[in-house]
């Protein structure tokens, strides 16, 4: 690579101008997240004229983060994010027809697509662009086992593993604005970041919310995930309540990061909490959220806003999902925490 981009090897042939290309083999047969091959990608000397964006669409910026390694740090990289089996196809600029000045300035690749292979539908191979939010939530969805998996013993683990299955399908649906605000909301961040940038914070994160949804939607099957701007809507108790599956450092930072949500008028949230090390939320906590404790009924006070929140702490919904024999134990239980 160094010897390519040398200038003083080959003076009269300008390497600013100049790419490489690498075309790799799919590292698996299907979509997803791999260690072994894949990495597409295009080359350019650290001097190109190309613009960089924040996460573009179908390609990223490339650097250690793609690579594993710190060789080509010195040139601009333009790394597709795929490597599963699929088709790239992308109109590459000529280097060498950019003119200098910030005028001149564009992207290295245009209309860049992933195209499907063997009839696949998978949202990481559209036939179009593919934002970086979607292939990332994608790739943490493959990964992701359910609740069933952990806890076999329970009474329960056979309706958790429809519920997940429902809760990921649902999650593989949504859009890339959704998903960038679906992760947003679930990780607990003193600083928004790009999918490129998302890293165990949010991978953790989105693990909280599904194993939130698939106990919840256990108890209530009209769940409804992806509904923006909460992470789901769910009836309770004859009210449509908008649910947040937040995870951070401490339940209180739970709570402050939810209010970045902007509820609906006259619509009560509740918030699924949980901290580094999955402890119980002790009541105390709900000052910072409300200015009285949130309860399911007609005697809400619709007219202060933070009296229409409700919090319950993951562990203690865990421990209903462990501890139930039916679905209707399941509701019954968490109708009894929140009008507590």
């Amino acid at each position: 690579m160094s010897a390519f981009f040398n200038q003083t090897d080959n003076p009269t042939v300008r390497r600013e101008r100049a790419c490489l290309l690498f075309a790799n083999v799919a590292g698996k047969s299907s979509p997803g997240r791999t260690d072994l091959y894949g990495g597409t990608s295009l080359v350019f000397a650290g001097q190109t004229l190309f613009s960089q964006a924040p996460c573009p669409v179908t390609f990223s910026n490339g650097g250690s983060r793609f690579r594993s390694s710190t060789l080509l740090n010195a040139y601009r990289d333009v790394y597709f994010r795929e490597r599963g089996a699929c088709i790239h196809s992308f109109a590459q600029v000529n280097p060498d027809s950019l003119q200098a000045g910030a005028a001149g300035r564009t992207m290295a690749v245009e209309r860049a697509f992933v195209y499907p292979l063997n009839a696949t539908v998978d949202p990481r191979a559209p036939s179009a662009p593919v934002p970086g939010c979607v292939k990332w939530l994608n790739d943490e969805l493959d990964a992701l086992s359910g609740l069933h998996t952990h806890y076999p013993e329970a009474a329960l683990a056979g309706p958790a593993g429809a519920t997940h299955q429902r809760s990921i399908s649902a999650l593989r649906g949504i859009s890339a604005q959704s998903a960038t605000h679906t992760v947003g909301l679930a990780a607990c961040q003193p600083q928004v970041r790009h999918a490129d940038e998302w890293d165990r914070v949010e991978s953790e994160a989105v693990e909280h919310l599904v194993n939130t949804l698939d106990i919840v939607a256990i108890a209530y099957p009209d769940l409804q995930v992806g509904a923006d701007p909460a992470h789901a809507t769910v009836r309770v108790g004859g009210q449509v309540i908008d649910l947040l599956a937040i995870r951070g450092q401490k339940h209180e930072a739970c709570i402050e990061h939810s209010k970045k949500f902007s509820p609906l008028p006259h619509r009560p949230v509740l918030l699924v909490s949980r901290d580094r090390d999955n402890t119980s939320w002790h009541r105390k906590f709900g000052s910072i959220l409300e200015t009285e404790p949130g309860q399911l009924g007609p005697e809400r006070r619709f007219t202060d806003p933070r009296a229409g929140s409700l919090h319950l702490g993951y562990s203690r919904l865990l421990d209903i999902f462990r501890q139930s024999p039916t679905p209707v134990a399941v509701q019954g239980a968490i109708h009894a925490e929140l009008a507590a």
